[in-house]
């Protein structure tokens, strides 16, 4: 069987930032390749300006240009927030398409309830994010965060800004990214992440409300990074308190200072939060399910 995964762009390195569907793209080709040794999976992105004209099974990242079926089997992956954050029409689209005969999968907890859509988690290739755990002592940072600059207003003035304002002059604050100081290349980022007391996850104002576990928390747990997080009900349910879920940059510096305090307890969490991701988001667990659910039609 021909499986294609295909993106708007598959070269991390021609972007202004790091892609974050790729790295996940790349996650479940491997984990299916593991299940379907024998089946042909691999990625096409439309900035290679190479895509089949016909796939036994298609599964787009993206909506597809020029409205192109081209899988006996068509997948559709709702994953992108709109950047004006109208989710409702997002989902319009999305629906038409399940009307054509797509199938839809979600990121979104609460969207593949209300739709049901098939809820597809994200996932990390273990072998890509490999880290050392470092004592609060030991690190450069007290805090690190690393993305694009994207994100609403809101999300921004609750976890970052007061940060770049300079409003905790006592803390090392490392906010790399497009749009922030510096791109941190692919693979450097996990020393940078290993080097810091806490590791800053959050996403869109909407990511919280639809209720997604997105790849930044799973690569920070895979790094065996101490994880502070923007809370959602997943990430609550399946890490409980081996993330601690902040809501401003003031229950940031808590946490900092919490574990400063606590180093054996922030080890503890750290291997547990680790624990927890190889039971539930490897790219070989999540390729499978992924491979399973496409065998149902």
């Amino acid at each position: 069987m021909k499986i294609g995964l295909i993106l708007k762009h598959i070269d991390q390195n021609k972007g202004p930032g790091i892609w974050g569907e790729i790295l996940w793209a790349e996650a479940l080709a491997k984990g299916m390749r593991q299940t379907a040794p024998q089946d042909n999976i691999r990625l096409y992105g439309y900035d290679t300006g190479y895509i089949p004209e016909s796939l036994d099974v298609a599964i787009f990242f993206h909506l597809p240009e020029n409205n192109k079926f081209i899988g006996k089997q068509n997948i559709l992956i709702f994953q992108n927030i709109p950047p004006d954050g109208n989710m409702e029409r997002e989902i319009t689209k999305y629906k038409e398409y399940e009307k054509q005969g797509m199938r839809i999968a979600t990121l979104y907890r609460k969207l593949a309830i209300k739709h049901n859509w098939y809820l597809l988690p994200a996932c990390v290739d273990m072998d890509k994010w490999q880290g050392i755990i470092k004592g609060p002592k030991d690190c450069e940072y007290d805090m690190m965060y690393i993305g694009n600059n994207i994100h609403d207003k809101e999300v921004m003035e609750k976890y970052l800004n007061p940060f770049l304002r300079n409003e905790y002059p006592n803390y090392k604050i490392g906010i790399f990214g497009n749009g922030f100081n510096k791109k941190i290349p692919l693979g450097q980022d996990i020393e940078y992440y290993n080097n810091s007391v806490v590791c800053l996850h959050f996403g869109f104002t909407a990511n919280a409300k639809y209720d997604g576990i997105i790849g930044r928390p799973l690569q920070l747990a895979a790094c065996k990074s101490a994880i502070v997080s923007q809370p959602t009900e997943s990430l609550q349910e399946k890490f409980g308190d081996n993330v601690i879920y902040v809501n401003n940059t003031s229950d940031i510096i808590q946490a900092i200072d919490y574990y400063k305090i606590h180093p054996q307890e922030r080890h503890k969490r750290i291997l547990q939060a680790y624990s927890i991701l190889n039971t539930h988001y490897t790219a070989e667990i999540v390729g499978r399910l992924l491979y399973e659910w496409i065998q149902q039609v």
